[in-house]
């Protein structure tokens, strides 16, 4: 059936196109892994970013945690060579990903909307107050220089006559 040469020569273009084809799975292993490491990455400094602003980032931590766990998942499906469960899992890993950024993002912006409210009804207040003290003070003055004022009337110098 098959000499030598045509058996030699068979294995050799297996051998090589099976390395081409894994080559290929490979690079799309690696393209999975890379665009999903990157989503989780940048959700996670979106969430660095929102704590380091003061926002309760917990809700968030949990669900980038989620999808770390969907990444580990993929890595599984790829080494078992399951590249359409891998992708469908790396889409929704990636969702997962870019709706966490988007809730920090949100929660970030209600966050410097809070603090701005919350610094202007502080200054309002301190106004508020810095004229009260004023107006009641002089309110609370009224009586007291009235009285001082007669006092000051009523004060004469006493004048020695006795000196030359």
């Amino acid at each position: 059936m098959f000499t030598k040469k045509g058996t030699c020569f068979f294995l050799i273009i297996l051998i090589y196109t099976s390395n081409a084809i894994s080559n290929v799975f490979a690079e799309i292993d690696l393209d999975i892994i890379t665009s999903v490491d990157n989503s989780i990455n940048n959700a996670f400094e979106k969430i660095l970013r929102a704590e380091k602003e003061g926002v309760k980032v917990d809700e968030l931590i949990e669900k980038l945690n989620s999808a770390t766990i969907i990444f580990q998942e993929i890595i599984i499906e790829l080494e078992k060579g399951n590249i359409s469960e891998a992708d469908t899992k790396a889409q929704q890993c990636i969702q997962i990903s870019s709706e966490v950024e988007n809730d920090a993002k949100i929660l970030r912006t209600s966050a410097a909307e809070q603090s701005r409210i919350l610094t202007q009804r502080n200054t309002t207040i301190r106004r508020t107050g810095a004229i009260l003290i004023i107006i009641i003070g002089f309110i609370l003055w009224a009586p007291f220089e009235n009285h001082y004022k007669k006092r000051a009337l009523k004060m004469r110098p006493v004048v020695n006559e006795d000196e030359p």
